[in-house]
């Protein structure tokens, strides 16, 4: 019975180092994706029915591929009713923002 009680505590130290070993191998020797600065613009008129679809598949590509930038909406002529949407879409949600065209620019640096 102490042969039995002795060979258990023998492996799961050993198991025990193992674990140990390959949780040190992984943060040493992990491949880790670079961050880039991408901004993706959607342009936006009139109702914008699929805004909010659009802005959160944008956002959801932009985590996929490691990506670091705003989700800017354009006002191309966009209605009351969509600029407030916009504005309640800013405010849930990160990294998204409501611009007009002549502003594009300074929003790209």
């Amino acid at each position: 019975m102490l042969e039995m009680e002795e060979a258990l505590v023998a492996f799961f130290a050993a198991v025990g180092v193992l674990a140990t070993f390959w949780v040190v191998a992984n943060f040493l020797f992990a491949r880790r994706e670079k961050t880039v600065r991408g901004t993706v613009l959607l342009p936006f008129s009139g109702e914008a029915e699929e805004m909010e679809y659009a802005a959160e598949k944008a956002r959801r590509l932009q985590r996929e591929l490691h990506c670091d930038g705003p989700v800017l909406l354009v006002d191309c002529g966009m209605s009351q009713e969509s600029l407030r949407r916009a504005s309640l879409l800013m405010r849930d949600r990160s990294g998204i923002k409501l611009v007009y065209p002549e502003e594009i620019e300074e929003q790209l640096y």
